[in-house]
């Protein structure tokens, strides 16, 4: 596993860009696994216990390293050295390791933390707002976001999983279910670090 390495900014506030499906020297990404806006974490402190699944479409490994994540709040991180995904790998992104084991989020999963050792109004927040959302960028380009901050509501303790991967239906909330099934006892729902399960 590789640990945080790179440098983190707050960035300016602002909307999230516009989604545009490429495929470029990078390969193409997808959201599949994200905590419900709506809803709480019932296992973990938040934010530490934050994390959300990237899944790869590209035909062979790819690196990750020097894409950016971007919340809904303009919030920027740069994605450190040594982080490659395989093809048609499921990679869990954790806020913090520490606080994801907390969640019961698998290890073996967990591929790189994104915000160990920031206060927790810093860096990438996965917003309880209707306007929340994440993106990853290869400099300008977006390529991969996920508006999912108004799709669903209940009362917290499931993630929403992507199972419709036609690149122009990823931002349709009907290209997306609420998880129904604990990963592991006394877990919340969702699958992380593995496909989806949606019904």
């Amino acid at each position: 596993m590789t640990r945080l390495a790179a440098p983190l900014s707050n960035g300016p506030a602002g909307p999230a860009p516009a989604h545009r499906a490429t495929t470029d020297s990078n390969g193409y990404y997808e959201f599949t696994d994200l905590p419900p806006a709506t809803g709480t974490i019932t296992f973990g402190p938040e934010p530490e216990s934050e994390w959300f699944e990237l899944h790869s479409l590209a035909p062979a490994p790819r690196s990750l390293s020097g894409l950016t994540l971007k919340d809904s709040g303009g919030r920027i991180h740069v994605i450190g050295a040594g982080i490659v995904i395989g093809a048609g790998q499921y990679l869990v992104f954790a806020r913090n390791r520490a606080g994801a084991l907390t969640a019961k989020v698998p290890a073996a999963a967990i591929a790189y933390d994104y915000g160990l050792g920031l206060p927790d109004n810093a860096g990438i927040l996965l917003a309880n707002s209707a306007v929340a959302a994440l993106s990853l960028l290869n400099g300008p380009v977006v390529i991969a976001h996920a508006p999912y901050g108004a799709w669903f509501s209940q009362s917290g303790g499931s993630s929403v999983q992507l199972y419709v991967f036609d690149p122009s239906l990823v931002e349709a909330k009907e290209s997306w279910c609420l998880s129904t099934a604990a990963w592991t006892s006394g877990s919340e729902k969702g699958t992380p670090g593995a496909a989806e399960d949606c019904p």
